[in-house]
């Protein structure tokens, strides 16, 4: 069910093409960092994908809250002088001899205020609630539109990954299957072997991890928020499932938001 906000803004599942009468659908869901218009467009999608499917398939984009958009990152009291004019401040607090980039690269939290450290801290758990949530009304609006019935592709990117997996928990116990899902750079916990095994198990032709040791995203700001726990997207899923594949993209995805412009070379080698 479509959802709004006290402000009349819509989230939901939106269409990127209408009216096209193809009987498969493709939903592309993105993470955290990504509620602004422009995201909702979906043109790195589109263009990413562009030579691994249909231009007359249904392509949808899902619009959920995903927390700390850039508006409230500009206006965050830390920023209000702007970017460049703090990090200018930052580096005279740096350790003498340390260089900014060698302390980014260790942990980037030491170069952060600690009110803005804690703000990114707390965008987070309010994002990874609002997975939960939208995962499930995205099953549900998945059977509003009915669409249940067509050959469906998921595509998942950060927190987009967990609220993919509450979709299709929800929807298996309504019985219904995808054809395949994509997942990138996961921001979800890899101990939840059993739930993964039941995605694995909900899809017809599995689905792709693909997961880079270069996410500091998810070392640093996941792994605090969830206490040290290991996302998908930073490791292989250890799961026995013949529908399960793992891919190891670290030599062409450096960060977390790297993913979406490196995907006709992360998918080309795969047989879609």
């Amino acid at each position: 069910m479509l959802r709004f906000t006290n402000d009349k803004t819509k989230y939901g599942l939106l269409p990127l093409n209408k009216g096209s009468n193809s009987e498969t659908s493709h939903i592309f869901v993105n993470g955290f960092m990504s509620d602004e218009k422009e995201e909702y467009k979906a043109i790195d999608w589109k263009n990413g994908l562009e030579r691994f499917i249909k231009p007359s398939d249904k392509k949808f984009i899902y619009k959920w809250e995903s927390s700390f958009d850039y508006s409230k990152l500009k206006n965050h009291i830390p920023f209000k002088n702007g970017f460049k004019h703090e990090m200018k401040k930052i580096k005279h607090l740096l350790p003498l001899g340390a260089s900014l980039s060698t302390v980014t690269r260790l942990n980037p939290f030491m170069i952060l205020p600690t009110s803005f450290s804690s703000f990114c801290l707390e965008e987070w758990k309010i994002s990874k609630e609002n997975s939960i949530k939208y995962g499930l009304s995205l099953a549900e609006e998945i059977n509003t539109l009915k669409i249940s019935n067509d050959k469906i592709y998921l595509y998942a990117h950060s927190l987009g990954v967990n609220l993919v997996k509450n979709t299709l928990i929800e929807l298996g116990k309504q019985n219904i299957f995808v054809e395949k899902v994509f997942l990138f750079g996961g921001a979800s916990c890899i101990k939840n072997e059993n739930e993964w095994l039941n995605v694995c198990n909900l899809t017809k032709k599995g689905v792709y991890n693909f997961y880079t040791k270069n996410d500091s995203i998810l070392k640093y700001i996941y792994r605090t928020v969830e206490l040290g726990s290991t996302p998908i997207g930073l490791v292989p899923l250890g799961l026995k499932n013949h529908k399960l594949y793992n891919k190891d993209v670290s030599d062409t995805v450096k960060g977390h938001f790297e993913y979406k412009k490196n995907l006709q070379t992360i998918l080309k080698n795969l047989k879609l």
